[in-house]
């Protein structure tokens, strides 16, 4: 089997389902449990509180499943309001005893079912606060525990024992004697291991008890039932344990009883409170749920007739009404005709005074142009208004002499900004700005003459700055003499050269530098060969031949008599033998690990990718939303179907794809809509004329479609609202006494056919569960069928189908923990033998690996500790004896770099060897020695520079090569002002 044990169910019942806890380990080793009277799910949750092993995954509802089968019922939760009730219920005890990691993982699962429950809201905040506040203060580590240089050796009580196993000395009699010692020991220890477990037993047992009688106090049953379920199963001879769990079931039903009561009581409540109000149809089907749940409820029937009565004398009420109404609506109509046109008539009379004024106040302004438009409008309405022809003349005039004005003054104020451009030596932006003028009128004799200077002043300014940047770059080919950058000088000064080939100021300081520089590269050329040469030997002291070799034949190809090169060419090539002969066998022994490791990688990596997925989808989700709400419709499609490429099942991104495309197409809609309102204006009084033609033909109906059509278009338009008031009333007149009588027998046959159709629905619903049940039972999902049938007992107790169903469920769930169990402990043993093969075969990290997986589901387990222990000890020893290896090893290295003159390579490597070990007298001493024999080497080196550099300087004045001469001296005389000689 690929995986062992990943969910262990501790189950009780609960008002209406059942809460599961289940065991979950995240690492990739399968997960031993051993089959003992510690195996319960509140023991396992005890040690993983001491242990700090992995957290506690806590599935709702959820059943074990067999071993190696995959869980696959996650999806199919639907928990009631009762199972969800009783986790919030266990959520707040995983917090009171500190398990913060169950707790927030049921109350995850809780708000995935009801995001609305504030409750386990507040209780998930809470338990992320004391998460982190207890990492904060330090967690426990690893199951591994302290180093062996930590940890003393010896005895559970700290004794040291010698290893008893160590039987290579002494007489046969003392060998026998030692081994009966041994053995004697070993017993003992057997002893007080079992002895430790009886005790964990019944102290896990008496917290249990004391748990489910304060659960009991509280009212708290379903956690009672759960724990005391525990108990019988560890012992089911507990008779404390089974007394307290018929109280507990006793008090349940009670509980239930009261709730069932007050819920009728709430309920009938409610339909007086509906029937009070006049919300009778409320009442009605408030009052048949009671009735189909206690069809001889006196109550609820008299409620029930008393609603329907009121209901029908509601209707025949509504029915006079309405005819009354449409009669007073014919009376008004013709009232409302005569005052629609008056208003008409004032109110376009208004519109052209308040036109005008407008018109006048603009002009006065200096607005013309939306003068111009105000009275092109009242003459459209009355082409023969003087007054308004007269201002629009005025308008036009004055709005001619304004555009020619603007333009004298643009003009003026273009010419001062000219002029400020060639004051501030902006001879671009002037000269730009006089053609745009002069384009507009080429005879502009200011702007041509403005131009002609600004052009002359730029040409001044080119030559100026050409002169300014052949100074600066001289003075930094200097500087880049003086500091050796010798190729950045030369490069510099051909620049110069290039513009200027007579330049002989340039042509000198080249010269200069090209000598410079062909000095530099011959130093650099036998500093190259020393540090390959060293590199070379460090290569070789780090076991790196090929690195060795290849840059060996770098030096010999440029020097084929290099000596010391072909010496150390045959070394690196005698040590990359031995090494490769080495590597060989160590390669074999790394494919055996390599091959181990690849299968733990892989699933690892499937691990990674399947969390990858889910990040990307979720961020992709919150994106989506994001550009939703901004408004960026195009964006969150592409997102969402992104989504659906993956998983063309998503329901929250279909969901969120379809709001987006409505949202879009809804955007779309008003862009058109705002178009087709621009067309329709025009055609608004052709319309409300035919709607009056309409109603004055009795055409009510046309009438009132069309003046709604104008309404939705023009809602402020009172003329449209009071002809579509009119309409609507006739309309109604005329169907009132119709309608009346058609909705009075259309009510009695309603109810009639509700009533049917209420019972057919409820037992298609119930038939439809059942078969549900049955699927989910079909394919191992027996939590989701276990609360479908409890829900149908508990609306119907004696449902025999249901009861059956759940009782089978209840033998196959047992014969799966079983199953588990046994397939765990064989488990075990097999990673027990493959942890002394590791030890065998001096795998010790894979070995630590694979025991720590068992400690992790057993802490207790003395023969994994045994072997932890082993292996610790001897991966000790390895590090320290891997440490004074390497120690010596970068000694002689260190001596071998002072020997050979490398100074700073053997402080580099001493300093390494002090940091690691402040107090290492050898390496101290070492150290001392390299510092002064580098410091004289320096001084003799500073020394030598100075004389050669000095030579230099007399040669270049000897040849009349002053510059040279004087950035030699001025170079020396930075180093040292104090230099008399130079």
């Amino acid at each position: 089997m690929n995986r062992i044990l990943r969910n262990v169910l501790c189950c009780g019942a609960a008002l209406a389902g059942l809460v599961g806890l289940v065991i979950s380990c995240e690492s990739v080793e399968p997960q031993v449990v051993t089959p003992s009277s510690d195996f319960s799910p509140v023991r396992l949750m005890d040690k993983k509180k001491e242990s700090s092993a992995e957290p506690t995954e806590i599935n709702l509802p959820q059943t074990s499943v067999k071993a190696g089968e995959e869980d696959n019922n996650s999806g199919d939760s639907n928990l009631t309001p009762e199972e969800i009730n009783s986790s919030v219920i266990l959520a707040d005890q995983l917090i009171e005893d500190g398990n913060y990691g169950d707790a927030i993982d049921l109350l995850n699962k809780i708000l995935a079912e009801d995001p609305e429950n504030e409750e386990a809201r507040a209780l998930l905040e809470e338990a992320l606060k004391k998460q982190e506040e207890q990492e904060n203060q330090g967690a426990p580590g690893d199951i591994g525990g302290p180093s062996a240089n930590q940890r003393p050796s010896g005895n559970k009580d700290g004794q040291t024992i010698e290893n008893p196993a160590d039987t290579t000395g002494g007489t046969p009699e003392e060998k026998k004697s030692l081994e009966e010692e041994a053995a004697a020991k070993k017993a003992q220890q057997a002893q007080e291991a079992a002895d430790a477990k009886a005790r964990a037993a019944q102290d896990t047992r008496d917290k249990n008890i004391a748990q489910a009688k304060k659960y009991i106090d509280e009212g708290k049953y379903p956690q009672a039932i759960t724990l005391l379920n525990t108990v019988l199963r560890s012992n089911p001879d507990d008779e404390e344990a089974k007394s307290l769990l018929e109280d507990a079931k006793a008090k349940q039903q009670k509980a239930a009883e009261e709730a069932a009561a007050k819920a009728r009581e709430d309920k009938l409540a409610q339909a007086r409170k509906y029937i009070d109000e006049g919300k009778y149809p409320q009442a009605v089907t408030l009052l048949n749920t009671l009735l189909k749940a206690d069809p001889n409820d006196a109550e609820a029937q008299a409620l029930l007739d008393e609603a329907k009565a009121k209901q029908q004398a509601a209707a025949e009420e509504a029915a006079a009404l309405k005819a009354r109404q449409a009669e007073e609506a014919a009376e008004a109509k013709a009232k409302a005709q005569q005052e629609a046109a008056e208003a008409r008539a004032k109110a376009a009379q208004d519109a052209r005074d308040k036109n005008i004024a407008q018109a006048k106040k603009y002009i006065d302004e200096g607005k013309y142009p939306q003068a111009i438009t105000l009275l092109n409008t009242v003459l459209r309405s009355n082409p023969d208004d003087a007054e308004a022809k007269s201002l629009l003349e005025d308008a036009k005039a004055k709005q001619q002499k304004a555009a020619e004005e603007a333009a004298a003054k643009a003009r003026a104020e273009k010419l001062e900004q000219a002029r400020k451009y060639i004051d501030e030596g902006k001879y671009p932006q002037a000269i730009t700005l006089l053609n745009t003028l002069l384009k507009a009128d080429p005879n502009d004799a200011e702007a041509k003459k403005l131009l002609d200077e600004a052009k002359a002043k730029q040409q001044a300014a080119a030559e100026e700055a050409a002169a300014k940047a052949r100074e600066d770059k001289l003075a930094q080919a200097r500087k880049y003499i003086d500091e050796g950058k010798y190729p950045q000088a030369v490069t510099l000064l051909n620049t110069l050269l290039k513009a200027d080939p007579d330049d002989a100021e340039a042509q000198s300081l080249l010269d200069e530098a090209k000598a410079g520089q062909q000095k530099a590269a011959e130093e650099a050329a036998a500093k190259a060969r020393e540090d390959k040469l060293a590199q070379a030997r460090k290569y070789i002291d780090e076991g790196k031949y090929p690195q060795a070799v290849t840059l060996l034949n770098t030096l010999l190809k440029a020097d084929p008599n290099d000596a010391e090169a072909k010496k150390l060419l045959d070394e690196a090539k005698s040590k990359q033998q031995a090494a490769a002969e080495e590597a060989a066998a160590l390669k074999a022994r790394q494919a055996e690990e390599a091959a181990e490791a690849k299968a733990k990688a892989q699933q690892e990596a499937a691990e990674a990718r399947a969390k990858a997925a889910q990040d990307a989808r979720d961020k992709n989700i919150a994106q989506a939303k994001k550009y939703i709400d901004e408004g960026k419709y195009p964006q969150a499609v592409t997102l969402l179907n992104t989504v659906l490429r993956s998983n063309p099942d998503d329901a929250e991104a279909k969901s969120l794809l379809e709001d987006a495309k409505a949202k879009q197409q809804a955007a779309a809609e008003e862009a058109a809509a705002l178009k087709a309102r621009q067309a329709e204006e025009a055609a608004k009084e052709k319309a409300v004329a035919q709607a009056e033609s309409l109603i004055n033909q009795g055409k009510y109906d046309q009438a009132v479609s069309t003046l709604e059509n104008l309404r939705k278009t023009y809602s402020d338009d009172s003329e449209i609202a009071s002809l579509l008031k009119t309409a609507q009333a006739k309309k109604d007149a005329e169907d009132a006494a119709k309608a009346a009588e058609k909705a009075k027998q259309e009510a009695a046959a309603k109810a009639a056919e509700q009533e049917a159709a209420a019972q057919k629905a409820a037992e298609d619903a119930r038939q439809k569960r059942i078969d549900q049940a049955k699927a989910y039972m079909n394919e191992g999902k027996y939590a989701n069928a276990t609360n479908i049938l409890n829900a149908l007992l508990k609306a119907d107790p004696n449902d025999k189908e249901a009861q059956e169903l759940l009782n089978q469920i209840k033998e196959l769930q047992k014969k799966a923990e079983q199953e588990a169990i046994d397939e765990a402990a064989r488990a075990r043993e097999q990673k027990l033998e493959q942890a002394r093969e590791y030890i065998k075969n001096g795998k010790l990290d894979l070995a630590l690996s694979t025991l720590n997986g068992i400690l992790k589901t057993n802490p207790d387990d003395a023969e994994a500790k045994a072997l932890v222990e082993e292996v610790k000890n001897l991966k000790a020893k390895e590090a320290e004896e891997a440490a004074a290896k390497a120690r010596q090893a970068r000694l002689d290295q260190a001596r071998k770099f002072i020997d050979e003159k490398k100074y700073t390579n053997a402080i580099n490597v001493l300093n390494g060897l002090l940091k690691t070990n402040p107090n290492d007298a050898e390496a101290k001493a070492l150290l001392e020695e390299a510092q002064s024999k580098k410091k004289i080497e320096d001084d003799e080196n500073a020394a030598k520079a100075r004389a050669e550099k000095l030579d230099q300087a007399r040669k270049n004045i000897d040849e009349g090569k002053y510059a040279n001469a004087i950035s030699i001296l001025n170079g020396l005389l930075k180093t040292d002002p104090n230099d008399s000689q130079a």
